[in-house]
């Protein structure tokens, strides 16, 4: 029975994470249940077993107890979600080709969308060329002058779906698929049909491959790095909480962290300065601190975002423009031009946030004001 086995191997990774803890911190198995037990039950971030150890909370050495309810776990962000941000704008953070449009509507870069292949619609404002079936998508693919392109689907998260279209051989049929080399057409066409499945909204966006700036490119290569910028809006100001910098391990298409799997870098960035502080991979037992970038060599502590003051101002006119929207996660690239928004989330993940910086994000003032006004949490 495959669910049993399933049970059983979470069972045992239960008791070895404890065990592993216990010899980390000296923490007796019975402390550990009882922080579990109070930081689920009777705290306001609702933590859960795994990421008690992901964020180190069993070592009381680094954390006291007011330090430790400040972290904030998934199961909090629905709650905020309801309380926080409109439906309305929600949609915004679901939808990608619709939040390109605002963007436009209201002049604030984004990545330039080549085509938007969306079966059965009409042309797309703000899109070059719609294309409605699978024969105008290979046909566009199979123009030499549109690769290079990045490939992602209108509703999709994690990078799921995302593809970095290199280049097409004619010869072989073979287009180069990022870190997959050579992949058949005809292959890559279905699975862009398979992706669709299931979804509310059936779309795939083309987009012009965005360069990072000369400085991110030195320190992490020519693989895309962005920032995750957290917002929060008090008494109608949108307000920076905490921003990490998505450093690219050269090894992905896309910087995701994936909860510490993808193998990039996650490291906080002072607001004020825009300076990178430490940068830290994987998670739980697995978390360790990199100081030099494994591509490049490059030190990390101490780099400087470029065009920071750019990046600051621009956030806070994505928010403005989405009134409804009073807590997000601003995904942002920093280009040879300037910085772009390449897509808003729903709150965001709080992991990325509090993995980075080593701190719970209701340490910030503005957090909890907003959460503690709104009954997301006690006072």
């Amino acid at each position: 029975m495959p669910w049993l086995t399933i049970m059983l191997d979470k069972v045992v990774l239960a008791l070895n994470t404890t065990r592993d803890a216990t010899k980390v911190s000296s923490l007796p198995v019975w402390r550990q249940l009882q922080d579990l037990i109070r930081l689920r039950f009777f705290s306001p971030g609702q933590i859960g077993f795994f990421e008690y150890y992901d964020y180190g909370l069993f070592n009381h050495t680094q954390f006291d107890q007011a330090q430790r309810e400040s972290f904030m776990g998934w199961r909090s962000i629905s709650r905020i979600q309801d309380k926080l941000n409109a439906s309305e704008a929600g949609i915004l953070a679901e939808d990608k080709l619709i939040f390109y449009c605002l963007m436009h509507a209201v002049e604030l870069p984004v990545p330039e969308t080549m085509a938007a292949y969306i079966p059965t619609a009409p042309p797309v404002p703000s899109v070059t060329q719609t294309l409605t079936n699978r024969d105008e998508l290979s046909a566009y693919l199979t123009t030499a002058a549109v690769l290079p392109l990045f490939a992602k689907p209108v509703r999709g998260i994690y990078g799921s779906g995302a593809y970095l279209l290199e280049g097409y051989d004619p010869d072989t049929g073979m287009l180069h698929v990022g870190d997959r080399g050579p992949v058949a057409l005809e292959e890559l066409l279905d699975e862009i049909e398979t992706h669709f499945r299931g979804r509310k909204r059936r779309g795939y966006l083309l987009q012009r491959v965005v360069q990072p700036h000369p400085d991110l490119a030195d320190l992490a290569g020519e693989r895309l790095s962005g920032l995750r910028v957290a917002m929060v809006e008090r008494d109608g100001e949108p307000r920076i909480y905490c921003a990490v910098l998505k450093i690219n391990s050269g090894r992905s298409i896309t910087d995701n962290f994936e909860h510490g799997k993808s193998g990039n870098l996650l490291a906080d960035v002072d607001i004020e300065t825009g300076i990178v502080s430490a940068a830290f991979q994987g998670a739980g037992e697995n978390l360790c601190t990199v100081e030099h970038h494994p591509l490049t060599g490059k030190a990390i502590k101490g780099f400087q975002v470029p065009h920071w003051q750019q990046v600051m101002a621009l956030c806070r006119q994505v928010m403005l423009a989405i009134p409804g929207m009073r807590m997000a996660g601003l995904d942002i690239a920093v280009t040879p031009t300037g910085p772009v928004v390449l897509e808003i989330n729903n709150v965001g993940d709080f992991d990325l946030l509090q993995i980075a910086s080593g701190r719970g994000v209701l340490e910030d003032s503005n957090v909890r004001y907003v959460l503690t006004e709104s009954k997301v949490i006690r006072g």
